[in-house]
């Protein structure tokens, strides 16, 4: 199966790093979505962690980190493709954090003795397919969490524009393709509700979707569009797999 994101011309393309980056901050704080799915996939690992390495892919300001109970691991490395996100990670002795994307980092060498876990992050993956291969091919426990399509479904009805996200049928292919066994492989859905319209775009731009990312993709119809939504609701999808 060829690996595609779906776009077309009044589509949207993938929020690039530095969207993310120059609103760290912002993002950080309106990341509730995100800790709530990190606290589910933290649940569902039930993984002995003593004198493991834990390597968490898209770490941003850390909340795999902060959820786990479990500190017994031996070494946390916290991977990002932004800075700015990875400097409000937590710090301590066992933790390091590296400035790289999980799509370039060499998961060749790692072993058993490694857990990778994403939380939220590995929809933006430039190839899926390949990244799934690659991780597919370790010995190492995974866990992760992902959005998929149907994600902000509101808005891009409204819009009228095409969601980057892989739908759940197409993540689930892949991850059946990569992977024979695992243990746990589930749906995820959210609907959030919004007192007003200023607040839901304030939601969107704390995730790092407007200011650099979705508002620079738009046409000058659709960008009115943004301004004037007839509804107060945005919807979530995803999926959360554990080998």
């Amino acid at each position: 199966m060829q690996d595609h994101i779906d776009t077309n011309a009044e589509g949207l393309s993938l929020p690039n790093t530095n969207s993310f980056n120059t609103k760290a901050l912002s993002y950080a704080s309106n990341s509730s979505l995100q800790l709530e799915l990190a606290q589910i996939l933290c649940e569902k690992m039930r993984y002995s962690l003593k004198d493991k390495t834990v390597l968490d892919l898209g770490a941003g300001s850390g909340n795999i980190y902060k959820t786990l109970k479990d500190k017994s691991f031996k070494d946390f490395i916290a991977l990002d493709s932004a800075p700015n996100l990875l400097a409000l990670h937590p710090k301590a002795n066992n933790i390091k954090l590296i400035n790289t994307s999980f799509d370039d980092f060499d998961y060749s060498r790692l072993d058993e003795s490694v857990l990778i876990v994403s939380n939220a992050a590995l929809q933006w993956s430039a190839n899926l397919d390949s990244l799934l291969s690659r991780l597919s091919q370790t010995s190492c426990a995974l866990a992760f969490s992902l959005f998929t399509k149907n994600s902000l479904k509101e808005l891009h009805s409204h819009l009228q524009t095409t969601s980057p996200l892989r739908s759940q049928s197409e993540v689930i292919s892949l991850i059946k393709k990569h992977f024979k066994n695992y243990k746990l492989l589930k749906s995820y859905s959210k609907t959030l509700y919004f007192q007003s319209q200023k607040e839901l775009l304030s939601h969107l731009q704390g995730l790092g979707l407007l200011g650099g990312g979705l508002d620079s993709t738009l046409s000058y119809k659709q960008a009115k569009r943004l301004l004037n939504l007839p509804f107060l609701e945005l919807s979530y999808e995803g999926l959360i797999f554990i080998r």
